[in-house]
């Protein structure tokens, strides 16, 4: 009897693995049969578990259809993507909401943290090394039609999910990992990939040592700073993003998307090529998840994101809501999730860090 729990729990911790090393292929290759793939294995999660009288909460299936309903109802609706988005829609809320759930039922959470990470890492790597800070821009082919601000996101995104499952299971903050994150972030020359990595790092570090080793480390660092300040100022102001000021062309896009909306635009969307001329001029990517949502499902999409919101900050840890805010801000500067796969480690962040340990939506 032991020895088929065990079982049962590699498989499905392999099958997590598979799903999303699946997924991130398709952000490697831009091969939509990865992609594919992807949502084919994840499928097979809930029948690996079939044998479990308490498998899934009814609440958080009911939970999963009426999203799903919503979103495609709306999205037939959009003004600015065509009725395939509904099919993609089913798909982009199922996928990771089962994968969130393999996680949770694997019994291995903090291994499945450390191979998606390690692995996306030890995959950048050589471009690390052969790069180094001479070319940022050569940073920008490590995925497949995705800038290098993508690939900082996907760091920040699994040093949230990793410090999550820490606290999860052992109430431990990591330092490696949000380390390593951090380090990778500032070689990406991202400004929004600096500043949240350097919060994550900052919020485990204090966490972790005592306030005589954080003055000390806090002390160090400013002297460090201070004295190559000038260095540093030249660095930042020339070769990350930094060099374009507060204003960039995503505040522009916020405000035209914003600023032309109507009532039929707030209920069903907007339409890119009616409001926004700087979308239309990156390719129709508005560069910031929140605005794609609701392009693309309408209301639908703003109500789900506040009911997220709104049950971390009722029912979640305060560390929950802090890191749900962390990954929110970096949604909000480019298309990353709300709805894709990678939106597990938000659906994990909101669902299995509850107040009460006993009190989790998934079981």
């Amino acid at each position: 009897m032991i020895q088929v729990k065990i079982n049962k729990s590699i498989i499905i911790t392999l099958l997590v693995i598979l799903s999303f090393s699946s997924y991130m292929g398709k952000l490697i290759t831009a091969n939509d049969a990865l992609l594919a793939s992807c949502v084919f294995i994840s499928m097979i999660i809930p029948i690996a578990t079939i044998t479990d009288r308490n498998s899934i909460n009814k609440k958080y299936i009911i939970l999963i259809l009426l999203a799903i309903a919503v979103t495609v109802f709306f999205s037939f609706f959009s003004r600015s993507y065509d009725e395939i988005s509904g099919v993609l829609g089913i798909l982009y809320i199922l996928t990771p909401c089962i994968i969130c759930y393999g996680v949770y039922k694997s019994k291995h959470e903090i291994l499945i943290s450390r191979v998606f990470f390690y692995s996306f890492f030890f995959y950048t790597i050589p471009f690390f090394i052969s790069i180094g800070v001479s070319n940022p821009d050569g940073y920008n082919e490590i995925l497949s039609g995705a800038s290098r601000n993508i690939v900082g996101a996907i760091f920040i995104l699994l040093s949230c999910f990793h410090i999550a499952v820490n606290i999860k299971v052992n109430n431990k903050y990591p330092f490696l990992v949000p380390l390593i994150s951090f380090i990778c972030c500032v070689m990406l020359f991202g400004r929004s990939g600096i500043i949240i990595s350097f919060f994550i790092l900052s919020l485990c570090a204090l966490n972790i040592f005592n306030k005589k080793y954080t003055f000390f480390i806090l002390l160090l660092v400013a002297t460090i700073v201070l004295y190559y300040m000038i260095e540093i100022q030249e660095f930042i102001m020339t070769k990350t993003n930094f060099a374009m000021g507060s204003e960039s062309p995503r505040s522009l896009m916020i405000k035209q998307y914003l600023t032309t909306t109507n009532l039929q635009g707030f209920i069903f969307g907007n339409d890119y090529y009616e409001c926004c001329t700087e979308i239309i001029k990156y390719g129709v990517n508005p560069h910031n998840s929140f605005i794609m949502g609701h392009a693309r499902y309408g209301i639908s999409h703003t109500i789900i994101v506040i009911c997220l919101l709104s049950y971390t900050f009722i029912k979640s840890r305060f560390l929950a809501v802090i890191l749900l805010l962390v990954i929110f801000s970096r949604y909000f500067v480019d298309q990353i999730g709300l709805f894709s796969p990678l939106d597990f480690i938000i659906i994990y962040i909101v669902f299995c860090l509850p107040k009460n340990k006993q009190n989790t939506i998934i079981n």
